[in-house]
């Protein structure tokens, strides 16, 4: 999966998290992408065990210059996307279609999950715009809100994005997430 959006949004710091790392106020900083890997349990049907798979993740860095090089060389593999905004500015909302548009140009209809990050800080905003949402990338996209410094909603939203890449798959229980 690939883990998008405008620079300053919070994704290294929500990977991080995910990871099981301390958050750190620092920017990370990423001047092309990190590659890290977790395993993930999977939805199951009723009656059979349970599943995990190992769900890699691409944290894209998110230069402007860097958005064309970034295409072909990423987005091919990709078979689902964790889109972030930043909950205290709005902008970052509005600029995510454009990255999810780019992933999809080359990855095709793939699930999307919104992160929507820094719901901690004063000043973000509780209700997530889901009318904005549902315009901007599909009626039934999942918004999560998270939080990297607190923890808050980090492993719902890769669980739901693991999810979504499960039930986009033609036959989700025959087969593991694809990278």
């Amino acid at each position: 999966m690939c883990l998008v959006g405008p620079q300053g949004v919070g994704k290294s710091s929500l990977a991080d998290r995910f990871l099981g790392h301390p958050f750190s106020p620092e920017p990370a900083g990423i001047t092309a992408t990190r590659i890290c890997s977790k395993e993930v349990p999977l939805p199951t049907q009723r009656g059979q065990g349970p599943r995990r798979s190992t769900l890699n993740v691409w944290d894209i860095c998110s230069e402007a210059g860097a958005k064309g090089l970034l295409r072909g060389a990423y987005f091919r593999e990709a078979h689902g996307i964790l889109a972030v905004y930043d909950a205290t500015r709005p902008e970052t909302l509005v600029e995510l279609t454009g990255w999810v548009g780019l992933v999809r140009e080359v990855a095709g209809d793939i699930p999307v999950v919104i992160a929507a990050n820094k719901m901690d800080l004063p000043g973000a905003r509780r209700n997530v715009p889901l009318d904005v949402i549902r315009s901007s990338f599909a009626e039934g996209a999942v918004c999560v809100p998270t939080s990297a410094r607190t923890g808050e909603g980090v492993s719902q939203v890769f669980a739901a994005v693991a999810r979504a890449m499960t039930w986009a798959s033609p036959e989700p229980d025959s087969r593991p997430i694809p990278a």
